[in-house]
C-alpha cells in the first residue's frame, strides 16, 4: 500500500499539514485528534509514529 499525500499550509497560521487518506486510518486505528510524529528516516522515506508506539513507514521499506 502506497500513498502520495500532498503538503497544505494554513494560511492563517502558516502551518503545514497532511490529510491521511481512510485507507491508511482503517490499517493503522487512528482517528482524527490522534498525535503523530513525522520522522525523517534520511533514506527518502518517512515515519509516522503515534505515540502509543503505533509506527507507519510509508515509502522506502513499508512497515503498517
Amino acid at each position: 500500500m502506497s500513498f502520495n499525500i500532498k503538503v497544505k499550509q494554513n494560511k492563517k497560521t502558516g502551518e503545514y499539514y497532511i490529510l491521511l487518506p481512510k485507507k491508511l486510518l482503517a490499517k493503522t486505528g487512528w482517528k482524527t485528534g490522534d498525535q503523530i510524529e513525522w520522522i525523517n528516516n534520511k533514506d527518502n522515506s518517512f515515519s509516522l509514529v503515534k505515540y502509543n508506539n503505533d509506527t507507519v513507514t510509508l515509502g522506502g521499506n513499508k512497515t503498517y
